[in-house]
């Protein structure tokens, strides 16, 4: 049964990480909800969350606590459950406080959509440091939100720290310490392509929570 699926998971998952049953449940209660994660796929998710803390030097823990901060934000921008298991691993990994990643994606959303449907100086700012075409960023952010989060990024990391500072006042994100967020983003890409990787496969398989849990 459903119950049984998701009980079985959270026994799991504490058994075998640093969290405990009851922050396990709530948490994945939450996650399945503003995630969209279908009872059948709560190994899934638990796999996910799992191996990226064990491929990454974020703990389980911190990557819950993480992701249950930008599920409803990120998930109404079109990410998927693995890509926020992924995003949540990266920034827990780059130190970057919960709530502070919470505010930050929370507004980089807000803007993007903003500058999307009103287009402008903003829409071509966006476009610029993403290294794409105004006309090209909605379709990308529709079909591929994570990846054009992954090259803004990189646009950004690439400037010096008044270059950085312009173009977060231009991107309409100054003020929030967005740079932070971004730059650690940019200078450590690669953090953010393993998390990807590791939760999207660990997320296809869903059979990793169990195997460390038979260890």
């Amino acid at each position: 049964t459903d119950l049984e699926s998701f009980t079985k998971t959270v026994a799991q998952f504490a058994a075998t990480t640093n969290v405990s049953t009851e922050s396990a449940g709530t948490a994945f209660g939450a996650l399945g909800e503003l995630l969209d994660v279908s009872a059948s796929d709560y190994n899934r998710l638990g796999s996910a969350i799992a191996y990226v803390g064990v491929n990454s030097v974020a703990t389980e823990s911190e990557i819950l606590s993480m992701a249950t901060r930008l599920a409803a934000s990120a998930a109404n921008a079109g990410y998927s459950a693995q890509q926020v298991v992924a995003l949540s691993g990266a920034l827990a990994s780059l130190r970057v406080a919960p709530e502070r990643a919470q505010g930050v994606m929370e507004v980089y959303f807000n803007r993007l959509n903003t500058a999307i449907a009103s287009g402008g100086e903003q829409l071509n700012a966006f476009a610029h440091y993403a290294g794409v075409s105004t006309g090209e960023v909605e379709a990308l952010v529709k079909t591929d939100p994570v990846g054009f989060f992954r090259r803004l990024a990189e646009g950004l990391g690439g400037l010096d720290t008044i270059q950085t500072t312009q173009a977060l006042e231009q991107l309409g994100l100054q003020g929030i310490r967005a740079g932070e967020v971004f730059t650690r983003v940019a200078n450590n890409v690669e953090v953010f392509d393993q998390a990807l990787a590791d939760s999207t496969s660990a997320y296809a398989d869903g059979t990793f929570l169990a195997q460390v849990y038979g260890m």
